[in-house]
């Protein structure tokens, strides 16, 4: 009989171990995604509907954490945060590590979805606590997402791909790092789906739903065409024109911006080269490049690769980087501009005056060109010339040996302002619209011809 009871408290341990090792972490000894799955289904059946939500927490900053300081810094990060994650529930809900670097909370009977922002709110706090002294990771940047489960829900995966989701749209649209799912976002989805296939086709050369419009800009001290800067533009039957701005940000999320980048690159080199054999090779061509471009090893063995394969004068060309991008990468990006400007092109900061750059940086830079952003354009219309900062930084800007852009130029009072401050080159629609390639090539012509009947008079 002894023996017998010994077997049975033996195959009961080894029952309860076997569970264990099935539905829990073993790092944090929360209930894993196996355990979720379960608890979900069960509620699903819960004949007493209460008001539950699924509350997805993503810790975004730990997969960097693991990569700089190794897995057991993260290993420490993963049991700060489930600590928190225990202290913020109720003793009706359930908390659960779903993957590596993130946790689900399934919520019980709250009142409204104010509540579950404000338990959102408290808890992103509570890890971002620098006075506590369990924290000394700084802060994590946890991403939260929010779906209230209803009677139409099916299962867990449903719940966790619409919390993503609600992630994912926001944080392309805010900054807040709480998110909460609602039906539009389906769409937002589908269109982002279509964005991302329209992108992929023009890089396989399937369609050409991007393509180059081209901004002329003109020298105001001889009031001739200086050249062009180049702009991506995105637009399908089912979409209509889609704003850079979205395409972009979707570019550089999905990991296609570097080959759109190229893709733009060559387009618009392939234009300054028409531009040469026209006779107006003096007229420049000026390309944004995305940082995530400039940082890849091989962005400049490509650039060397487009230039061979379009005979385009590098002189002719220009890149335009954001003030920005310099902000974590001085060095970096200061020294891959410097192997840019040995291919003989030349660099323009874009957006100059945004609050990133200081003048004494400002000599460090290999750069031959600021532009100055258009919020410093703008004002010349509605404030007195003596409360306006654009003239002296225009002024700075030249006196270290730059020349000046001012964009956004719309009316021609701003024109006239800035001619009088001695700014070297303007764009915008005061002058010109973007325009096609042909129209850009009629517009370099009438242009010249304008000039040749002026200097006839």
């Amino acid at each position: 009989m002894i023996i017998s009871n010994s077997i049975l408290y033996y195959a009961f341990q080894k029952d309860k171990q076997n569970v264990k090792l099935a539905y829990y972490d073993p790092l944090t000894d929360l209930p894993n995604s196996h355990y979720l799955h379960e608890y979900v289904e069960k509620i699903s059946r819960d004949t007493e509907k209460h008001q539950r939500a699924l509350v997805l927490v993503n810790c975004s900053k730990l997969e960097a954490m693991n990569s700089t300081y190794g897995l057991s810094i993260g290993n420490q990060i993963i049991h700060y945060v489930a600590s928190k994650l225990r202290h913020i529930i109720s003793s009706e809900d359930m908390v659960f590590r779903f993957q590596q670097d993130s946790f689900v909370l399934i919520i019980d009977q709250y009142r409204s979805v104010d509540d579950l922002k404000a338990m959102s709110h408290r808890l992103i706090d509570l890890l971002n606590d620098s006075t506590d002294p369990q924290n000394t990771f700084g802060s994590i940047y946890p991403q939260i997402g929010i779906v209230e489960l209803n009677s139409n829900f099916l299962d867990a995966d449903e719940l966790l791909q619409k919390a993503s989701l609600a992630i994912s749209a926001n944080v392309l649209n805010q900054r807040d790092n709480i998110h909460v799912y609602h039906q539009e976002l389906q769409h937002w989805m589908a269109r982002q789906e279509a964005i991302e296939s329209a992108i992929k086709l023009t890089l396989a050369n399937q369609q050409s739903s991007v393509y180059l419009v081209y901004q002329p800009k003109l020298d105001i001290k001889s009031n001739t065409i200086h050249g062009f800067e180049a702009l991506a533009r995105l637009s399908t039957e089912t979409l209509g024109h889609v704003s850079p701005i979205e395409f972009i940000a979707l570019a550089e999320k999905k990991f296609l911006i570097f080959d759109l980048g190229n893709y733009i690159l060559l387009k618009a080199c392939q234009f300054a080269k028409t531009l040469e054999m026209k006779g107006h090779g003096h007229l420049s061509v000026a390309i944004n490049i995305s940082l995530l471009q400039l940082l890849r090893n091989e962005f400049v063995d490509c650039v060397q690769q487009i230039l061979s394969e379009t005979q385009v004068n590098p002189k002719q060309l220009q890149f335009e980087i954001t003030e920005s991008a310099f902000v974590d990468n001085f060095d970096t990006v200061n020294a891959k501009l410097k192997e840019i400007q040995q291919l003989g092109i030349s660099i323009s900061l874009d957006d100059f005056g945004t609050g990133y750059s200081s003048f004494s940086r400002l000599q460090k830079l290999l750069i031959s060109e600021v532009k100055i952003d258009k919020t410093f354009v703008d004002p010349i219309n509605v404030m007195h010339d003596r409360d306006l900062i654009t003239p002296e930084i225009i002024a700075m800007a030249q006196k270290l040996g730059l020349v000046v852009v001012a964009e956004g130029v719309e009316h021609e009072a701003q024109k006239e302002f800035l001619t009088k401050n001695n700014c070297d080159i303007i764009q915008g629609f005061v002058y010109s619209t973007p325009l096609s390639e042909i129209e850009s090539i009629a517009f370099v012509l009438n242009n010249e011809t304008t000039q040749i009947l002026t200097s006839n008079k």
